[in-house]
């Protein structure tokens, strides 16, 4: 069974996120993540459709990263 640890990271207080816009036909892509107060805690997928349903329905406050947060 395949398996994914992330660390699901929650703010108190701003959004957390990366913004695209399309400038003369080339991306552009600004990280809007200024995190100095939250939370954070561990989740392991079991298998693609679990790692699917985490990432879909991460807030707009939260942010992932690979691995666990020691």
């Amino acid at each position: 069974m395949d398996e994914a640890t992330l660390t699901i990271f929650t703010s108190h207080g701003v959004n957390l996120h990366k913004s695209f816009k399309r400038n003369n036909g080339e991306i552009e892509k600004s990280a809007i993540a200024y995190m100095s107060k939250g939370t954070y805690s561990t989740v392991t997928c079991l298998g693609p459709e679990k790692l699917n349903d985490v990432l879909n329905n991460l807030k707009q406050n939260q942010a992932v990263a690979i691995g666990k947060c020691m």
